[in-house]
């Protein structure tokens, strides 16, 4: 039973891992090189089935130890694969034509389809030692359980979160897939150890996703006075915010848009424009701050016209 349960873990954990990879993906790269991530996933799996050609009798022989060591493997491969395959400087632009960018995004292929490998060669190995039908139904069910669980949990966990919680179930798999007499207690105690341990002492910043440096928007980010914009806009709540929220979002398009000009064309006449527009909401936020303190921030702004007058064609 045991076994079985593992067999669920291990899937949903695999698919809950190459549905946050696509995600993950989108943001350091192009929405379209995300899709990358399901031939990622399925070069892992096909890589599995050669290897277990070769491994499935020695494999089976210490069948609970070798289904261990592959679920922790997935474990920790699964972040750390993640957080290498970041520094790679890939940079999808020159693909076409620069070999070495072709080479690093093999590099990344590799990496990234090693977790799905182990995933892999753990539920074949044990569709291999036979009840094939309980096996395969337990891999169906954890992989549909997975694929919901990963989408609810991106509503309120962040995605290096989610990423160190799919290591930490790998871990768990292991654990439930060492539970076995040929095995001491003690490989499945340090095993579920691992699973709470991971994520408290992984570093976040290895599991963060961090747009290409190659991006539009990473370029953009380096020209003086966008990632004061930047963090202003970030910090607009669409809901509670209403009109007031939908007219700072437009105006700091507006500034970003504006600010790439003054670095493309040299524009000085972009940058007074941005000048004009900041300068009301500047002195808006003093007064709000010198006048009704934090107790007035939290509240919509309705005593603060000048705010709501603000727009694009200031």
């Amino acid at each position: 039973m045991t076994r079985l349960a593992a067999v669920s873990l291990l899937s949903a954990a695999a698919i809950g891992l190459e549905i946050l990879l696509m995600r993950m993906f989108s943001i350091e790269q192009w929405h379209h090189f995300a899709y990358l991530i399901i031939s990622i996933a399925l070069l892992g799996y096909g890589a599995s089935g050669t290897f277990l050609c070769f491994a499935r009798k020695r494999l089976l022989a210490r069948f609970p130890a070798a289904f261990a060591a592959l679920a922790g493997l997935f474990g920790i491969t699964a972040p750390a694969s993640f957080a290498l395959a970041a520094r790679v400087p890939l940079n999808t632009l020159e693909i076409v034509w620069d070999g070495t960018q072709q080479l690093y995004l093999l590099a990344v292929y590799g990496l990234l389809a090693t977790p799905f490998f182990f995933a892999a060669s753990a539920i074949g190995l044990t569709l291999a030692r036979g009840q094939v039908f309980r096996v395969y139904m337990c891999d169906l069910v954890g992989a549909g359980l997975g694929a919901f669980a990963i989408i609810a949990a991106l509503f309120v966990l962040t995605p290096a979160h989610a990423l160190l919680a799919i290591g930490a179930l790998g871990f768990l798999a292991a654990a439930l897939g060492s539970w076995d007499r040929s095995l001491r207690r003690p490989v499945t105690a340090v095993l579920v150890l691992a699973a709470l341990v991971l994520p408290a002492v992984w570093p976040l910043g290895w599991a963060v996703p961090h747009p290409s440096p190659y991006k539009e928007l990473s370029l953009a980010l380096r020209i003086p006075g966008t990632q004061v914009i930047a963090e202003l806009w970030q910090a607009l709540d669409m809901e509670a915010g209403g009109e007031i929220a939908e007219n700072l979002n437009r105006l700091y398009g507006f500034m970003m848009m504006h600010l790439t000009m003054v670095d493309a064309e040299n524009s000085a006449q972009a940058a007074r424009d941005v000048i004009r527009l900041l300068e009301p909401l500047r002195r808006s936020w003093h007064e709000l701050a010198e006048g009704e303190g934090a107790k007035g921030q939290s509240k919509s702004g309705s005593d603060n016209p000048r705010s709501l007058q603000i727009s694009l064609s200031a």
